[in-house]
């Protein structure tokens, strides 16, 4: 029995043509070489040839971007979906090897009399095959896989039979080769990153737009943030497309939009965008960009596009406002506002006082500026004083701080809870700030550490009896470590 790669050709639709059989061979050795148990031969499909043109295996090879062809022999069966047994032999040839020894066809090992099961890849240039989805039992006509097929071998002392597969070729976008000669291989061509799965040459009367944003120069700064509900494409003032805030890729700025192409004449062109709002007004200037599209070659115009404060056609005005918790444990995300892990004489050990100190990208604000407004923790409001060296210092809160509305540029903050001059947690390192018209920004602080222990004055116990269903390690209250039943 044989499986083949793929019954039908992946670019055109169109089926295999039979006449493009590739008979690999390398010369056995002398006579005292051992003799193989069984050949194998293979064919590939450059998707181009016409029915009944061969190629030279060079050729055929270096078409589809197989480099070499890896021959695993395997003892043993499936069970299900998955095999259970174990590796004979694996051995690699050069794709484009040809030999006339051997009926044209590659030396598989030597083996005792048995069923063998044999998967033959094609590799790439690195020397990986491409991956597949499907195990080795379930290869067949109706589940194929990329340069891949499986053949069992009935191995006996007077035969040597030669094996024939079918290996489906890779797709032009996953050859590792500039199919369309356009200088772009791969996914760095436009009609690849389209579609991942077609030809490098569908992309003559395409043109990709891939684009980015970012907002006050900020990664923290969203959309919402700043009134955007949406960002508004356009071609020569026609709509392109409009793309809600929630479509962005907001897992790394700059901001990605989602991949957009279009059929346009050649010519020159501007493309532009505009931040809007829910009614499709205006909130910022547009960027406009020039691009040409030509008659043999695709466009691709890949930008980033930073709305500084300076492009809002209003100011952004909005308060900054603060939510701080103490991260009392490494895995904790968050934890209590002032409160440590201990306690003395029954109360818990709490931060006296928050020192924070914010910046405009350029100098710190102070206290004035600022206009901070919150509840302390021990009762009454907050209240702010100017420290050395920018820092602003207020009684541990209870809940959210705010500032005065703000006009917003660029603002970063620090954060230290203190007990008297020592500094127990801190944030890890400086925090750029969004404008929060809905909610506060979460601030967590870690536990300041010299070794592994803190400051003096950060102590939360010295035995467990200053713990609460904790033990005290290290100065530190932690949960129990669970016994071991063995």
């Amino acid at each position: 029995m044989v499986l083949v790669g793929r019954p039908l050709d992946h670019r055109s639709g169109r089926r295999i043509p039979g006449a493009l059989a590739l008979a690999l061979a390398v010369p056995l050795l002398g006579a005292c070489t051992e003799q193989p148990s069984f050949l194998v031969s293979w064919e590939l499909d450059d998707g181009q040839t016409a029915e009944g043109i061969a190629l030279s295996p060079v050729e055929q090879c270096s078409t589809v971007g197989v480099s070499r062809v890896r021959i695993t022999t395997m003892a043993g069966t499936c069970n299900g979906d998955a095999f259970v047994g174990t590796d004979v032999d694996t051995r690699e040839f050069a794709c484009s090897a040809a030999n006339n020894a051997n009926n044209d066809a590659v030396p598989g090992p030597t083996l005792e009399p048995g069923e063998y099961t044999v998967l033959i890849e094609g590799l790439r240039r690195s020397g990986d095959p491409w991956a597949c989805e499907h195990s080795i039992c379930e290869l067949g006509p109706d589940a194929s896989c990329t340069a891949r097929a499986v053949t069992e071998v009935t191995v006996t002392e007077a035969d040597l039979p030669t094996h024939a597969v079918t290996l489906l070729s890779p797709p032009q976008c996953d050859d590792g080769i500039d199919n369309d000669r356009d200088g772009r291989v791969d996914g760095h061509d436009p009609a690849c990153i389209l579609d991942p799965t077609g030809n490098e040459s569908a992309d003559a009367s395409v043109t990709v737009f891939q684009t980015s944003v970012r907002f006050l120069g900020s990664a923290a700064v969203q959309p919402f943030n700043v009134g955007i509900d949406s960002l508004l494409l356009e071609i020569d003032g026609a709509q392109l497309a409009v793309i809600a805030d929630y479509e962005l890729d907001l897992t790394q700025s700059p901001f990605r939009l989602p991949l957009l192409s279009s059929g346009l004449e050649p010519g020159s062109y501007e493309f532009s965008i505009t931040g809007v709002d829910a009614a499709l007004e205006p909130v910022t200037q547009p960027f406009t960009v020039p691009f040409s599209v030509d008659e043999d070659q695709a466009a691709f115009l890949v930008e980033t596009f930073d709305f500084t404060d300076d492009r809002f056609l209003a100011p952004i005005i909005e308060p900054i406002s603060l939510n701080t918790s103490l991260r009392l444990s490494p895995s904790a995300v968050t934890g209590p506002t002032c409160e440590l892990g201990g306690f003395v004489g029954g109360q818990p050990i709490t931060l006296e006082r928050m020192w924070i100190r914010v910046t405009d990208g350029s100098q710190p604000l102070d206290a004035a500026a600022l206009g901070l407004t919150g509840f302390a923790a021990a009762g009454g409001m907050i209240t702010p004083v100017d420290e050395a060296g920018g820092w602003i210092s207020y009684e541990c809160p209870s809940s959210t701080v705010d500032s005065v509305p703000l006009t917003w540029g660029n603002y970063d903050i620090e954060v230290q809870g203190r007990i008297g001059d020592e500094a127990c947690f801190v944030t890890p390192m400086l925090t750029e700030l969004a404008p929060q018209p809905f909610s506060a920004t979460q601030l967590g602080l870690e536990r300041v550490l010299v070794g592994d222990v803190p400051p003096a004055a950060c102590f939360e116990c010295t035995s467990n009896d200053n713990c609460s269903g904790q033990v005290c390690s290290n100065n530190v209250c932690v949960d129990k470590v669970p016994e071991s039943n063995g």
